[in-house]
């Protein structure tokens, strides 16, 4: 028998990669706007941030995305209220199916989010560049990654787009492929309505009337990470939002989170983020002092 091999269809193609950057900002970080020849998506992870597309305002909420086309003007900015955590990828397609994503909004399903998540991991291991700096736009190679690092950045960043282009052509159809346990998200809500508590496993197990055994085996599978521990990442995201939205010093956020030790606060926040509550807050007021200088810097030159 003779095989007669298939030419594969490619709808995308991503030929470069300009930058992907993961920001905690601040609830009043704004920056003025800008226009390049490629593509951009935002996605907004935590919080709401206020983006124009050419002189079209959008508000995005979690969860959403939205892409700027080549030569479109845009800036982003917070509202002045809510610290948001945004991604943004800037990359160059070419190909004629692009043309879908112009100005569009998307709501991100749990598979999508996930793709998000390997493609900012892989990015953290391939390149040495910050992705917290938004004044920083150049790539830079690690001198040693793994293996098709770059290459997997590429497939992430093509499986979501094409996963998009499907979701307008099936916009009703659900995502199931990677989600949650019903059980696992009540357990989460529990512990977001109670993350100034001091909770235990035996208290979430007493409480949803569930074995310690199956709250672990829920967390392990759908989290990767213990149920304590989820709820410690948990009191440390919240402590960076009371870092970037408040004025509360470091013990009235500890005692806010339901520590009796500020030292074992600063500690466990130190070991999350690999600097401490005064840093964080420090870094964040540095990056909009630094906005506030290009802008001023923007402003001049433009006079």
């Amino acid at each position: 028998m003779q095989y007669k091999g298939v030419a594969l269809k490619r709808t995308l193609t991503i030929d470069r990669l300009y930058s992907v950057h993961y920001f905690e900002f601040s609830k009043t970080y704004t920056f003025t706007g800008e226009a390049h020849d490629f593509w951009e998506l935002v996605y907004v992870d935590k919080g709401e941030v206020l983006a124009t597309a050419d002189q079209a305002d959008i508000a995005l909420s979690s969860g959403e995305m939205l892409f700027h086309c080549p030569n479109e003007w845009h800036n982003l900015r917070a509202n002045g209220t809510i610290a948001p955590n945004v991604m943004i990828i800037s990359f160059r397609c070419v190909s004629p199916e692009m043309a879908a994503f112009k100005s569009k909004r998307f709501k991100v399903g749990a598979s999508q989010r996930e793709l998000l998540s390997r493609i900012l991991s892989e990015s953290r291991v391939v390149f040495a560049s910050p992705l917290d700096d938004p004044y920083d736009s150049d790539l830079t190679r690690r001198r040693e990654v793994p293996t098709g690092g770059e290459q997997f950045i590429e497939l992430y960043l093509t499986e979501l787009l094409l996963s998009l282009l499907r979701q307008m052509e099936q916009p009703i159809a659900a995502d199931h492929r990677i989600g949650n346990h019903p059980l696992l998200d009540d357990i989460v809500l529990y512990m977001q309505q109670h993350i100034g508590e001091k909770l235990t496993l035996e208290q979430l197990a007493r409480h949803f009337h569930i074995s310690r055994s199956h709250i672990k085996s829920l967390f392990t599978q759908y989290k990767q990470m213990g149920a304590m521990h989820f709820f410690i990442r948990m009191k440390i995201t919240q402590a960076k939002t009371y870092l970037r939205e408040s004025d509360y010093n470091i013990s009235q956020i500890a005692d806010l989170l339901g520590y009796d030790n500020v030292h074992y606060f600063c500690n466990q926040f130190k070991k999350s983020e690999n600097m401490s509550p005064r840093e964080y807050r420090r870094s964040v007021k540095a990056l909009d002092d630094k906005t506030r200088a290009w802008i001023s810097a923007t402003d001049k030159n433009g006079r």
